[in-house]
């Protein structure tokens, strides 16, 4: 696994606009809604940016893709 610095390296070398949303959200915590207003942008827009950016860093950082799990139906179904 790579240091914090890889990480850090590899944010900054994010698109603008996905920079922008990561660091906001993820560095310094703020919630989406305040990330919207910050950045002048829907909060699905926010989503968006969110979902490239660390779909971006995982490709960078040479980490394993997320798997979902499947949907488990109820029991007795």
């Amino acid at each position: 696994m790579e240091s914090s610095s890889g990480l850090y390296e590899a944010i900054a070398e994010l698109p603008n606009r996905q920079f922008e949303v990561i660091v906001l959200r993820y560095v310094l915590g703020c919630p989406t809604a305040k990330v919207a207003w910050y950045v002048g942008i829907d909060e699905r827009t926010v989503g968006h940016h969110l979902r490239r950016a660390k779909e971006r860093l995982r490709l960078r950082l040479g980490l394993p893709a997320d798997r979902k799990k499947p949907k488990q139906k109820g029991a007795g179904s």
